[in-house]
């Protein structure tokens, strides 16, 4: 092969690659409405392009309320979906595949995320994993089975696409006062911190 074809060939080669790659925020354009229900395609679209101007505007929702984006690196992408909600699309390299990481965060009146997992084509894994209850929080399993457990749990979700691991911020105390405290509120860390292995979430041992 000729030197110029063959510079035209890999030029040709890497171009392909550059289309194939997908940042989180390609992820978040492309979402079904499952996904995003309060944004519109070209809101999405507008959204992108008012962040990438460095501009603080918002954009009307299907909700009427208004909605901007916060945060986009190639891997990660954070929404404000509303004043009280919001939005994390994260890449997760697993295995030879990338999975979508969607975590929603509603903030009021007490913190409490959601995360579910979607293939590079945006269908939802048939096995998402359990969220996490009372136990993952605990580390004396013998005190808590004595105790009064909450009976629900709740708390803030994030994910770090660098390391791959998922924190979670324990907001369950402030789902009660200070008279109708579970004893085992107590027991419960603040945080913790999990990996995805593909059925469930596993704590990250220090």
């Amino acid at each position: 092969m000729k030197p110029m074809r063959r510079i035209a060939v890999i030029t040709c080669m890497m171009a392909a690659l550059v289309s194939w790659a997908r940042t989180a925020a390609d992820f978040f354009v492309s979402a079904p409405e499952e996904a995003v229900p309060m944004l519109a395609h070209n809101t999405r679209l507008d959204m992108l392009d008012y962040f990438n101007h460095g501009l603080p505007t918002t954009s009307e929702n299907l909700v009427n309320g208004r909605s901007r984006v916060t945060a986009n690196a190639p891997d990660r992408i954070e929404i404000q979906l509303t004043r009280d909600a919001s939005l994390v699309i994260g890449l997760m390299p697993f295995k030879s595949d990338t999975l979508v990481v969607h975590i929603e965060t509603v903030h009021t009146p007490v913190p409490d995320s959601r995360v579910k997992f979607y293939d590079k084509n945006w269908h939802a894994l048939s096995r998402q994993p359990e969220m996490l209850g009372a136990k993952a929080f605990v580390t004396d399993a013998k005190a808590a089975a004595k105790a009064e457990m909450p009976e629900m749990v709740f708390f803030k979700a994030d994910f770090d696409p660098v390391t791959g691991i998922f924190s979670f911020d324990n907001t369950t105390a402030g789902y009660y006062t200070e008279f109708d405290r579970p004893s085992g509120l107590a027991l419960m860390r603040g945080s913790v911190a999990m990996r995805y292995d593909g059925k469930k979430f596993v704590e990250v041992k220090e």
